[in-house]
Formats: C-alpha cells, sequence, structure tokens
C-alpha cells in the first residue's frame, strides 16, 4: 500500500470511528518526515481513546504497525506514527488553537470528509 492508499484507508477508519472534519494531506513535497498526514477531531477524550484503540487495530490486520504514540493519555492531540503516513487525533479546541491545515498550507489535499454538523 502507497501512501496515498493508507492516507485514503486511515480516512475511511476515521470516519467509521466518529471522527469528524477529517482531512487528508499530502506532504511529500514539502517535508522529509512523512510523506502524508491524517487529521480529524473527536468530540471528547472517551471518543478520542476509543477510536485510536480501534483504528490501531484495524490497521494491524491489514499489516500496518504504528512505530510511535503521542498524547494517548491526555487525548488532546493524538498522534499515531505510520512512518509515511501520520495520523493526528485533535479536541476541538486543539485543533483550533493548533491549525495544522494553515501550518502546512502549501501541502496537497487528499481528500476530505467531514461531518455535515461541524465547522
Amino acid at each position: 500500500m502507497d501512501y496515498r492508499e493508507k492516507t485514503s484507508f486511515f480516512m475511511d477508519l476515521m470516519e467509521k470511528y466518529h471522527l469528524t472534519d477529517i482531512i487528508g494531506m499530502d506532504i511529500s513535497k514539502i517535508s522529509v518526515e512523512a510523506d502524508a498526514f491524517v487529521i480529524g477531531t473527536a468530540s471528547n477524550e472517551v471518543l478520542a481513546k476509543a477510536a485510536v484503540e480501534h483504528i490501531t487495530e484495524d490497521a494491524e490486520k491489514e499489516g500496518l504497525y504504528v512505530i510511535g504514540k503521542e498524547g494517548v493519555n491526555k487525548a488532546k492531540w493524538i498522534l499515531l506514527d505510520y512512518s509515511d503516513v501520520v495520523l493526528h487525533i485533535f479536541s476541538p479546541s486543539e485543533r483550533e488553537f493548533y491549525n495544522l491545515e494553515r501550518l502546512w498550507q502549501d501541502s496537497k489535499r487528499l481528500g476530505g470528509k467531514s461531518d455535515e454538523n461541524s465547522n
């Protein structure tokens, strides 16, 4: 699976586990750290932690293993590192504050899914 396919896979998982405002960003031309980010918002801490658990389990079934995990305990900004694709799961306030979409505005969008009730 190349990074574009992984990005789509992870976006689908985020949607499956009720994250909102999901976007994929191709950062391959502007970063050496990863090829893509997938960003989503969890409405609360319980949802964020459950989504992380389910996403990592489903990814492992596809042979994708997380190599780094940060922020799960506080569940404000959770980072799951899959080497070429990095997932960011934010609380609404942290997502607004850090605004990765603006910070990485030179990236190419790889798709976007959002909840119709979200901003």
